[in-house]
């Protein structure tokens, strides 16, 4: 199995360019949201559009886990390959959905 989405299952089921939401579960501190929205902004490069990623944090239960919803745009397959690529990267990345 690949480390992200092939590109043809991803134009199977999305239009590019769109808006493309990733979550990244890993340790409930604040170094690991940074590292996720540094990660996710270093794939994408530079991109005009001032909502292009947004992010939203939700803690488990218990507070040892925080899930980070990424949603940007994507321009290409590419794009989110990149991303999944750089998160998967992350040593205290726990899961990507």
């Amino acid at each position: 199995m690949a480390d992200h989405p092939s590109t043809e299952s991803l134009e199977a089921v999305h239009t590019f360019p769109c808006r493309f939401v990733v979550k990244a579960i890993g340790a409930n501190e604040p170094a690991f949201v940074e590292a996720v929205e540094e990660a996710t902004r270093e794939a994408l490069g530079e991109q005009p559009e001032a909502d292009a990623l947004t992010t939203t944090t939700r803690a488990s239960s218990r507070g040892n886990h925080v899930s980070v919803t990424l949603s940007f745009l994507a321009q290409t397959p590419q794009d989110v390959q990149a991303v999944f690529a750089r998160l998967k990267a992350l040593e205290e990345l726990r899961y990507i959905l």
